[in-house]
């Protein structure tokens, strides 16, 4: 802590019971134990984890396969917080002696990430991955579903997190368990070295992110999100000086490095180097997997940690939380254009859908950066607007994410291979698996009358309602929608090379082994994950509404 600082924390109101451990603790001890019924999903996965280590130890897993543990656990899970959604609506509050909140938006993030585990485990049966053996000593069944469950646990803590030791804790653990699984394909000298980078940059993106969190704790006093606003208001902005220069260049250092944590994980440029390799590296279940999950939940935490932000700096009227906003809408600007332009030249389809989920980070950040500002500013209507925007875009994208990488996973199957060139004439040979693939990466361009549509209307509809406002938020939505026109060029050669290239055999020349169908499963699978990309714009009335109401609760 700075010396300026001391002047500052020595006006913050004392608490009396500081001193009273005993006190303290049991307060302590009593929350954690009745928070225990509101988070009786992430209960669960903890149990689903437990129950595969378990059976790995007693050598179980013949009997009890992990996939099994794990395909039961998360629909468990699933339909437990499916269960929970009405209360959560009704009545927010803190669990966990403050660490994490237990509000709508929580359990939104709970259910998108538990279906998405939910979907990617049964995936993972369908195309046999990982491979069953024989014997149990060599089975990497456990091996496999336990970092994605801790995946999916740590995605879910993001989005309820409320202080910014559960951020790190958080972001970590739906991290590391993700360096697992992208270099787990044994022999995979590609697969190593993605994992390889991936854990070089998330070192470094956790070290950034845990310095900042201390500077905001050495320069406010507390590591509370509820606090932290407040503590920031002390430090007040005067022009573009501070009143404390050591106080406020270390809050603003900060929070600064704690966004550029997040940034790692949303996979925004320029923190997004990792991305393109571990896709390409990883299979493709998991880099679906991974595209989706710990986005959701690294968007909730953003949105979070933002508003936290939010408070009266001074004569000048704008806020902390304001710059952010202009900052989050300059980099959605970035990372879409540079997501597409860097698609265009990619042959693997791994490394082409990185770029993509590149390219959609920042839609997604562009509808939080219209919150940002609304609330800013004092614009409720733009900040609700912004918010219900990206939790429908979120929605839209889960399927539309998890069904392009099903279809690559099951052609890769099929052909052994993963570039766009693979694809030629398996549109007539697999027209089911085919069709599924077109239609979700139809959804990721944003053309009607898929998911994809509706959630990126629902995003630019927030930009462009406040041209005079916040022109610059109109300029990138502007920008926003010139690069879903660019991306209708590399989204558009799988489909292609799906439908008008010629098959390999009936090339000149060459000989390929005849490929086996897809099965009824595999079939039916794509079509339930195709089927809401087209039947959300059906329910745009009632899942706008749910996602305004979220919105508003989250703002309140």
């Amino acid at each position: 802590m700075t010396p300026a600082a001391i002047p500052l924390l020595a006006e913050l109101p004392h608490n009396p019971h500081a001193i009273d451990v005993a006190r303290d603790w049991d307060h302590v001890i009593g929350d954690v134990v009745g928070s225990l019924p509101a988070f009786a999903a992430e209960l669960t996965v903890c149990a689903v984890i437990v129950a595969i280590l378990l059976s790995r130890l007693f050598g179980l897993a013949k009997w009890l396969p992990a996939s099994t543990v794990a395909f039961v656990g998360s629909a468990i899970a699933t339909a437990v917080a499916c269960l929970q959604w009405g209360a959560a609506f009704e009545s927010a509050d803190d669990g966990w002696a403050g660490l994490v909140r237990n509000d709508s938006l929580t359990v939104f993030v709970r259910v998108l990430v538990l279906l998405g585990w939910n979907l990617t485990v049964t995936l993972t049966v369908l195309t046999g991955v990982p491979r069953p053996s024989a014997d149990p000593g060599d089975d990497d069944g456990p091996d496999f579903h336990l970092p994605l469950a801790a995946v999916a646990l740590g995605s879910m803590l993001m989005g309820q997190a409320n202080h910014l030791l559960m951020l790190f804790l958080a972001v970590e653990m739906a991290s590391v368990p993700a360096y697992v699984l992208v270099g787990f394909r044994k022999g995979s000298r590609e697969a190593g070295e993605a994992a390889l980078k991936y854990l070089v940059f998330g070192a470094g993106a956790a070290a950034v992110m845990m310095y900042g969190a201390s500077l905001l704790a050495g320069a406010t006093g507390t590591l509370s999100f509820p606090v932290l606003g407040e503590r920031l208001a002390l430090v007040r902005l005067d022009g573009l000086g501070w009143e404390e220069p050591g106080v406020g260049g270390a809050a603003i250092a900060g929070v600064v490095f704690v966004l550029c944590g997040l940034a790692f994980k949303l996979s925004l440029v320029p923190f997004h180097f990792w991305s393109p390799d571990a896709f390409q590296g990883a299979l493709a279940e998991v880099s679906g997997f991974l595209s989706v999950a710990p986005k959701i939940g690294a968007f909730a935490l953003l949105v979070r940690f933002g508003l936290s932000l939010n408070g009266d700096y001074g004569e000048t009227g704008d806020t902390l939380l304001t710059g952010l906003g202009m900052a989050c809408a300059a980099g959605a600007a970035v990372s879409m254009t540079f997501g597409n332009l860097a698609a265009f030249a990619q042959k693997d389809l791994g490394r082409l859908l990185a770029y993509s989920t590149v390219a959609q980070s920042g839609t997604v950040l562009l509808g939080v950066a219209a919150c940002f500002l609304g609330v800013g500013r004092g614009e409720p209507d733009l900040a609700a607007a912004g918010l219900a925007g990206t939790l429908l875009y979120l929605i839209a994208y889960l399927f539309l994410n998890l069904g392009a990488f099903a279809a690559v996973a099951i052609f890769r199957n099929r052909t052994l291979r993963t570039d766009v060139a693979s694809l030629a004439g398996l549109g007539a040979k697999m027209p089911w698996i085919a069709g599924c693939f077109a239609v979700s990466l139809v959804g990721l361009v944003g053309l009607p009358p898929t998911a994809g549509f509706v959630g990126k209307l629902a995003v630019f509809a927030a930009t462009l309602s406040d041209r005079e406002g916040s022109p610059l938020l109109f300029l990138c939505g502007g920008i926003a929608a010139a690069n879903t026109v660019a991306s209708l060029f590399y989204y558009f050669r799988p489909i292609r090379s799906l439908y008008l290239d010629a098959a390999p055999a009936e090339r000149p020349g060459h000989r390929v082994a005849v490929q086996p169908p897809a099965s009824g499963s595999e079939r039916a699978y794509l079509v339930l994950l195709a089927a809401p990309t087209v039947g959300i714009l059906l329910l745009f009335g009632r899942l706008g509404a749910l996602c305004e109401a979220i919105a508003e609760a989250t703002l309140r």
